[in-house]
């Protein structure tokens, strides 16, 4: 069954619950639904400096790939989005 999708909120400020009411946020959620809307904006225009910026340059940061792939490492995670846009001609990104 298809999740629902949240309104986006350029701000952060408030979000859509699965029953569409709208909803406040503490300045924590508000913080990071910012990073989760800079992320799929950087998808959806390829940004390989404003994907990049929302990493810590460390080994130790994970992302988990919807191929089940396990990217690991800031330099790894690079060289992953950098295939990623180069591979994809038009995304559509669809979150919830």
């Amino acid at each position: 069954m298809p999740r629902q999708l949240r309104k986006r909120s350029s701000k952060g400020e408030a979000a859509w619950d699965e029953s569409g009411q709208e909803a406040k946020l503490s300045s924590s959620k508000r913080a990071i639904g910012r990073v989760v809307n800079e992320f799929y904006d950087a998808m959806e225009t390829g940004d390989i400096g404003g994907m990049m910026k929302l990493w810590r340059k460390a080994d130790y940061v994970k992302y988990s790939h919807d191929s089940s792939k396990l990217v690991m490492g800031y330099d790894k995670l690079h060289e992953f989005w950098l295939t990623v846009f180069a591979h994809v001609l038009a995304m559509v990104v669809v979150h919830a």
